[in-house]
């Protein structure tokens, strides 16, 4: 286990040191009697309660401080005493103070106050009258003082969970006699006194390991990081090491062979063994949640028995409850104690936990109910993950680092956290999967309400899962009441069963407290491994609380005890249906209801398959080829994640046809005949339509479906056997990038998904060319280079083609984003006015706080934009090149600047509904809009042929998700509609039902708008919820990609494989450079006034010096002459063409020599021995005409090599490292590489490169058989020089007739001589 400083470890440092000051004093007074007498004995504090809880009131203190007589002085011991000031202060912060920079030092007694939502106000502490007494040369003053509640109790206790944070700690209690400090001791401010922080956790494990009892076998293992970089762990509590190995023998049987352990069950055979009870924690503010499972640890390993106490029957003998609850959950046994339902007034309103209320009143107690800790380890192995969400015990927050919810993503696994979770889930198969959470004063303890997940074999759950509820619930409440004298403020009498007390007969109607999503931890738990799966929240935020779910832990254990044998063969049962992949529907319709409670029609909710009359197909096929998946990254991604969750995946060993579609050797295919098998179709299925039985909105999204909210082609298939002897199963999925075509340098990337666009944003940023197409097939997708392809397909899997001729496209620049709603830190959380001000000005709490916490929308933006497609973004409106949000334009402290951004030109991107009220009432007056329902899986058109829509178009994907189904339902004038639902019979899943009934069918989704210098694109459907909505994340990035490749390097001279598009699209996105009018024209030359201009706007963006225009009767160059001649730099005559040695001159002068920083070690060019060319060499921002390096500085420049070097001043990333051929070859000819030596065009440098090459041959032939090299040996009877000059003519097609001047006047041996002198 780490080791961490901690709020432990700190009480544990000052107990040992206060043990070893009163040791040395005892020591001191034994063997130093003579000094004693002339030196006053330490003075010694101590306190009665050494633990101030912050949610409690009426915590009695007692100070007792002791003092030599001596130091009184003349003083009686009343008046000295009374005249004692009394601290509770710290000279350091506790948290860390990266995180919580500010902190409250204490203050005197008398002036800490309660928080009062920062407020303050009434005093925190009532000092009583200090007393004082005599005897034996000591003077003892006690001080009785009383502390209120810094927080307020019960239902004020889990408020203002961002304030007690900068409270807690250890502080130093010190009795002070005017400025001196007479003695003091350590006390702790925390929550409540069991509460511990995520860095105390750890040491508390150890702690109860250290203190454990013979028998106990305690394992911790770390499974994982969360995104903040925090360790995840879980305890495993057992009786022996060879008892967990058993269990884990006997679960590898239960997940292949189950029939087996279920007929041992049956015939009594099954021996000893054990089943796994796990405990979770996922919203670690819901502080009870983490601390409670901290205490049944220590009590199970440090003790030998555990107490509780029950309900035992109602006192008021008339109460029927044949009458008060569904017909259906009354015959599973249940008893009804502790139902909500008697708990009404005399008007008929429930009346839940309000803290003053104690079970006693309605129901009698059982005595002590003693359970052998022995005993239960007997039955159950337990496994404790104390916190799931370190990031948000960190922060004291629900969601995590990301400010995600993890109670939304366990099948989602969008992140760190619950992918690996589920794997331990998975590793465990536990039966109780038990996730403790608050706050509601109803005390939930489920099961739930309809609808049901029809991937749940409900049948086998229900009846041990609502009578384990009520284990739970009668148990914590009857303990509770038996003990309700160490809580007297905070008393319970009641809990919340859905399933049981949600349902009126009266009404006849259920809420939506459903088990429909598949995104909680225990509902991944029961579809994963039909474990029975407990959403339980305790009312409040305090010691009481946390006792609650103690106690109920124990009367759910004793449950499980006592029915393990039912339990852990229903589970098996669970397995064996996967296997033999049986439906058994029929048992679970009764269940399957409308919101009246009135039966479904059959076979309407579990959908069976007409080829196998089967509701679970026999496999699903994920092909993996790109001619048969739209999305092959995506496809592979789905592969692992199946495997990570414990299904069996396998591969296709040979091209296979299953009603007439072929399906490609090597695609995946999940046969459904596995343990697994319920969660493979919770994720691949298409989804339930919740809104047809009447539930106009559920607790949480309902719609899973991977395959249309990532975007890969999935097909079930129903035939029996189709893939018999096919298959082979694989242990890992891996993907690659595929490319077709064989020639060309142009590629076609397929704008399918995610990935592609990843790739896209890692080109943009390494400054490599990548085009949107803009018409043809391909329209939509994206054209670039084969070597930029090449630089990125083995770090992504994508799709491509290779082809030679470049598609009409526009070039993108790299976009810069601003993503809207964002807090700055401490937003929310600054004090100006009463007590507290003074500490917490500048903010309080968790700085990051209010994103985290509370801007949950806003953070899909954060983890979609930024973290899975990879772009740049800024915290400036005024620097983004586009603004996206799906909060309000307006939310946050750079609200205003983003408004003023959108209304100066700024393109935005709203999508969803959250949005839309801002817009409509600023932005856009003539748009209205209306949101139909929760959510809604469903089909749309595109009624517009935009870049937009273009690659859904292409792909066929005319299936969008939407949270809230925003709509419009007016279209403003001069719109474009982009996306509308399909007209009829467009809903597929989720729950999307109003009071007028009205379906999405025909409204409009999102919209394209320019209007009074804005450029608007608005999304009423989501595009982003909760990270999963993958595949409709392109709408987004499409229209980023169209905006930023227009007006920019959109020019059709100019395609996506041109060598200097990349450098064409930097220079015109920051305004060194512009179109022509009629394209870019990259190979016009430039002219001396075009060059100047570029120099000076160079000038400009680096110095921040505008440019002066003049007036425009003058040539339009005299600004940038002008502006230049200012600066020394002088300009030649600006309507002629420029030269290459002009242009860097100009620019030698405007760029600064840290700019210019060497990559490259040029010490001479051919051509040139300005010291200015050679810094721009070495720079890496020239290369050469030629691989010599020559500069040719009276050579004329084109616009696009002009482009090439802006970007590369600019961007060191373009920079190219650089050495230069070997030039003494041409020295020593007397030639240049230029020279024409033969009428048909060969060169100097074509043919002494060549030439040498023969000489380097000869030169080592010779050495190999010990000769010296001479110009007379031969070759085959030819001399060498003979040898030499015919073989290169021979090379280039020549005779000595075709040589010009400059080869007449070559002599070969005065060369080489030359050669030879100059390489030493």
């Amino acid at each position: 286990m780490k080791e961490a400083s901690t709020m432990t470890m700190r009480i544990h440092r000052a107990v040992r040191t206060l043990s070893l000051l009163l040791a040395l004093s005892m020591l001191l007074s034994v063997s130093a009697i003579s000094s004693a007498a002339e030196t006053p004995a330490p003075s010694v504090l101590t306190v009665s309660d050494s633990t101030l809880a912050l949610v409690d009131r009426d915590q009695a203190f007692t100070a007792t401080l002791t003092v030599d007589a001596s130091v009184l002085g003349d003083a009686s011991p009343d008046a000295w005493a009374a005249g004692l000031t009394w601290y509770l202060t710290r000279e350091e912060g506790f948290q860390d103070g990266t995180l919580y920079p500010y902190y409250y030092p204490g203050d005197r007694l008398d002036r800490w106050q309660v928080w009062n939502n920062g407020e303050g106000g009434d005093a925190l502490f009532t000092l009583g009258d200090a007393a004082a007494s005599s005897s034996g040369g000591k003077v003892t003053v006690t001080l009785p003082f009383t502390a209120g509640s810094f927080t307020g109790i019960n239902g004020d206790s889990s408020k203002n969970r961002n304030a007690w944070p900068s409270f807690i700690g250890t502080y130093t209690l010190s009795a002070r006699s005017g400025d001196t400090v007479v003695a003091e001791t350590d006390m702790t401010v925390n929550a409540y006194d069991s509460y511990v922080r995520y860095d105390d956790i750890d040491e508390s494990i150890q702690d109860i390991i250290d203190e454990a009892l013979p028998g106990r076998y305690i394992t911790v293992t770390t499974f994982g990081q969360s995104e903040g970089g925090r360790d995840q762990y879980y305890v495993t509590l057992s009786d022996s090491k060879a008892s967990v190995d058993a269990f884990q023998a006997m679960n590898a049987i239960a997940e292949a062979d189950p029939a087996s352990l279920q007929d041992k069950l049956e015939k009594g055979s099954m021996g000893d063994y054990r089943v796994p009870f796990f405990l979770n924690n996922v919203h670690p503010d819901e502080d009870p949640g983490v601390d409670a499972q901290l205490n049944v640890l220590r009590a199970l390993a440090t003790q030998e028995t555990v107490t509780y106490n029950t309900l035992t029957g109602f006192k008021d003998k008339s109460v029927d409850i044949s009458e008060m609850f569904a017909p259906d959950v009354l015959d599973l046994g249940i008893t009804g104690l502790g139902s909500q339902k008697f708990t009404r007034d005399a008007e008929g309103n429930i009346q839940d936990n309000t803290g003053v209320n104690d079970a006693s009143e309605l129901y009698t107690i059982s005595r002590d109910i003693t359970l052998k800790v022995d005993d239960i380890l007997d039955d159950i192995i337990f496994v404790i993950c104390p916190n799931e969400n370190p990031d948000g015990r960190t922060y004291n927050t629900r969601r995590n680092d990301n400010g995600f919810d993890l109670n939304r993503d366990a099948s989602n696994q969008t992140q760190n956290e619950t992918t690996n979770l589920v794997q331990v889930i998975n590793d465990w198969n536990p039966v109780v999967f038990a996730e403790l959470h608050g706050y509601m004063t109803e005390f939930l303890v489920e099961p739930c309400t309809p609808p049901h997940e029809p991937n749940l074999e409900y049948d086998l759950l229900v009846k041990n899962f609502a009578l384990g509820s009520e284990a739970f619930g009668t148990a914590a409440l009857g303990t509770m009441s038996a003990t309700r004298e160490e809580h007297p403020d905070t008393l319970y009498w009641s809990y919340y069963m859905p399933l049981r007390d949600d349902y009126d007969p009266s009404t006849m109607h259920w809420s939506a407290w459903d088990d429909l999503c598949t995104n909680y931890g225990p509902s991944y738990a029961m579809l994963n491994c039909g474990s029975l799966g407990y959403t339980i929240e305790t009312p409040y935020n305090n010691e009481a609380s946390t006792d609650l779910f103690e106690y109920g832990v124990y009367g759910l254990i004793d449950y499980v005890m006592e029915h393990k044998d039912d339990i852990y063969h229903n589970q098996l049962e669970f397995f064996r249906r996967g296997i033999e992949n049986e439906d058994h529907r029929d048992s679970m319709e009764k269940w399957y209801v409308d919101v009246n409670n009135k039966q479904l029609q059959s076979d309407t909710w579990r959908v069976p398959y007409e080829e196998n009359d089967n509701y679970f197909p026999e496999y699903y096929v994920i092909p993996v080829d790109a001619a048969s998946q739209r999305d092959p990254a995506d496809a592979y991604a789905m592969g692992r994640f199946l495997l990570r969750n414990g299904v069996r995946v396998s591969s296709l060993d040979t091209d296979t046809a299953v009603g007439g579609v072929t399906y490609r050797a090597g695609s995946l295919v999940v046969d459904m005949h596995q343990a697994k098998r319920n969660y493979a179709n919770a994720v691949l299925w298409e989804g339930a339509d919740a809104s047809a039985s009447g539930f106009p909105d559920l607790y949480s999204e309902s719609v899973t479906n991977f395959p249309a909210m990532r975007g890969f082609d999935c097909i079930p298939i129903a035939a029996e056997g189709a893939f018999d002897g096919k298959l082979t199963e694989v242990s890992t999925v891996t993907g690659r990038s595929q490319l077709t075509g064989t020639a060309g340098d142009v590629v076609i990337l397929s704008n399918n998904g995610s990935e592609a666009v990843r790739a896209v944003n890692a080109l943009l940023d390494a400054g490599r060319t990548v085009s949107l197409i803009t018409s043809g097939d391909h329209k939509g997708d994206f054209a670039l280079s084969l070597a930029s392809y090449e630089t990125v397909a083995d770090d992504f899997v994508l799709s491509a083609t290779r082809t030679a001729e470049s598609p009409a496209a526009s070039a993108i620049r790299k976009p810069t984003l601003f993503l809207a709603g964002r807090y700055d830190a401490f937003s929310g959380a600054k004090l100006t006015e009463g007590y507290f001000a003074q500490w917490f000005r500048d903010g309080y709490g968790f700085r990051n706080y209010r994103n985290v916490y509370s801007n949950g929308t806003s953070n899909y933006d954060i983890e979609t934009y930024i973290d899975q497609l990879g772009f740049t973004v800024t915290d400036d409106p005024a620097k983004a090149d586009i603004i996206v949000g799906n909060v309000a334009l307006d939310q946050g402290e750079k609200g205003a600047a983003a408004v003023a951004a959108v209304k100066a030109g700024t393109p935005y991107i709203a999508t969803g509904s959250d949005p839309l009220e801002y817009i409509s009432k600023n932005l856009v007056t003539d748009l209205t809009y209306t949101t139909l329902g929760m959510e809604a899986l469903h089909t749309v058109t595109y009624p517009t042929d935009s870049l937009i829509t273009a690659s859904y178009a292409a792909d066929g994907d005319h299936v969008l998700y939407t949270y809230s189904c925003g709509v419009l339902t007016s279209v403003p004038a001069g719109a474009t509609v982009l996306i509308q639902a399909a007209e009829q019979d467009s809903f597929i899943a989720g729950c999307c039902l109003n009071e007028n009934g009205t379906p999405i069918d025909g409204f409009v989704e999102a919209i394209a708008l320019e209007r009074d210098g804005m450029d608007l694109t608005i999304f009423a459907n989501s595009v982003n919820n909760r990270a999963h909505q993958q595949d409709d994340y392109r709408y987004v990035t499409n229209a980023i990609y169209a905006k930023m490749s227009t007006g920019g390097t959109g020019f059709t001279d100019v395609p996506a494989s041109h060598w200097a598009a990349g450098g064409i699209a930097y220079a015109v996105e920051n305004g060194l450079m512009t179109g022509t009018g009629a394209g870019f024209a990259p190979d016009q030359v430039l002219t001396v006034g075009e060059v100047a201009a570029i120099a000076a706007r160079m000038n400009e963006a680096i110095t921040g010096d505008s440019i002066y225009l003049v007036d425009s009767l003058l040539p339009w160059y005299t600004s940038y002459v002008d502006y230049l001649e200012k600066l020394g730099v002088a300009v030649p005559d600006p309507v002629k063409q420029a030269t290459r040695q002009e242009f860097i001159t100009m620019l030698a002068a405007v760029v600064p020599e840290d700019m210019l920083t060497p990559i490259n070690q040029i010490t001479a060019l051919p051509d040139t021995a300005d010291a200015a060319v050679l810094s721009f060499y070495n720079a890496g921002i020239l290369t050469g005409v030629d691989d010599w390096g020559t500069f040719a500085p009276d050579k004329t420049l084109t616009r696009a090599e002009t482009a090439a070097m802006v970007a590369r001043v600019a961007r060191p990333e373009l920079r190219e490292s650089f050495t230069p051929a070997d030039y003494a070859m041409f020295t020593a000819a007397y030639l240049k590489p230029a020279d024409v030596l033969f009428t048909n065009g060969v060169t100097a440098g074509q043919y002494l490169p060549y030439v040498q090459t023969l000489i380097d041959g000869l030169e080592a032939d010779c050495a190999a058989q010990g000769m010296e090299f001479n110009w007379f040996n031969t070759v085959d009877g030819v001399i060498f020089l003979d040898y030499v000059e015919d073989t290169a003519l021979a090379h280039f097609g020549v005779t000595a007739k075709d040589g010009t001047q400059l080869y007449k006047d070559f002599d070969m041996q005065v060369y080489y001589s030359r050669y030879l002198d100059q390489k030493g």
